[in-house]
Formats: C-alpha cells, sequence, structure tokens
C-alpha cells in the first residue's frame, strides 16, 4: 500500500519517478489513526498513486503544485472567475495556524511534537531518515545508538494521543462557533 508514495521529478523535458531523496527508503509504524485514513484514502481511487491528480495522474511535487494548489490551499485565495485556460476556482479561506507553511514543514512539525513529548532522539532521527555523527561532524565516525521496536511504537503512540486530543479541540471550537 505505502510503496504507492513516490517522488516525482522533471526531467529531459518531461515527469519521472525518482528515489527518494537520500535514497532513505525505510519502514514506519503508523499511528491507527493515520493508517486508517491512508486505507481510506486509497481506496477511493482507482490510481497507482497514493495522492494522484483529479486525472488519477502522478502528483507533481514542484514550484507549480506549491504556487497552484499549496499555498492557495494553506493561505486562501479569492474566487478566480473562469478564462480560457483557467477554470473557475471557489474562494478559499485561510487555514489558521498554518498559514505561510511549506510542505516540508509538515514533516518538520512532526519532530518537534516529538520533541515536545519526550520522545528519544536516536527513535526521532531513524524516523525522520537522519544520519548522526559524532560530535555534530559529518566526516566523524557515526555515533553508535540502537533503536528497539518499543521506542518505534512510541512515536505511533505519541502521535496517536495528538489525533486524539486536536479532534477534540477541533469539535470544542466547532460547538463554540456554532448558533445555539
Amino acid at each position: 500500500m505505502l510503496s504507492r508514495l513516490v517522488n516525482i521529478i522533471l526531467a529531459g523535458g518531461g515527469f519521472q519517478l525518482r528515489i527518494p531523496k537520500y535514497s532513505s527508503r525505510r519502514t514506519l509504524i503508523l499511528p491507527p489513526f493515520l493508517g486508517a485514513l491512508l486505507h481510506l484514502l486509497l481506496e477511493s481511487h482507482d490510481s497507482q498513486w497514493a495522492f494522484p491528480t483529479a486525472r488519477l495522474r502522478p502528483l507533481r511535487v514542484d514550484d507549480r503544485f506549491c504556487g497552484r494548489f499549496w499555498h492557495p490551499i494553506i493561505d486562501g485565495h479569492p474566487e478566480l472567475p473562469q478564462i480560457k485556460g483557467r477554470p473557475h476556482r471557489a474562494a478559499l479561506l485561510t487555514a489558521e495556524g498554518i498559514e505561510g507553511m511549506v510542505p516540508n514543514g509538515t514533516r518538520h512539525g512532526q519532530r518537534v511534537w516529538l520533541d515536545e513529548d519526550g520522545i528519544s532522539k536516536a527513535v526521532i532521527d531513524e524516523r525522520m531518515g537522519h544520519k548522526v555523527w559524532s560530535g555534530g561532524r559529518m566526516d566523524g565516525p557515526r555515533t553508535y545508538r540502537h533503536v528497539t521496536p518499543r521506542m518505534r511504537l512510541q512515536i505511533a503512540r505519541a502521535l496517536e494521543r495528538r489525533w486524539h486530543r486536536s479532534v477534540k479541540e477541533r469539535e470544542k471550537m466547532i460547538s463554540q462557533k456554532s448558533p445555539n
């Protein structure tokens, strides 16, 4: 299922598949909420890609993606009427609390959450695909750190707790904003 998550790059006049940055393939233990959401997403379409375009093609993650899709969704935009070469786009409100976030910010945000939750730096580094070197020097010997399955499960549990807390907070905010 997760093998449908790949990188696409522009090369030689067209897009092609690319190995992940730094060849950092790894298996992650997902929190149950995320596994369930990913399963629903994959069942919702017939594309071979996890996050396809509306035409079920691979999603481009480049400057065009950020300008045409990501930033309008995160930062909001006014209604855009249909003109030749562009379909009508309804107005979107700014996504409160994450204005200006870039796609990689979601990944970096996870690290901050895990640090706040007291998760071991060794297991966070492994999850993020970071290599750890002694003394902070990239040319020095590797630091010996070992990560156990239990440590990996701590990440999934911490993210699951955060998810449930955020759902409760969102429900509370919605109930406070709704008319009586």
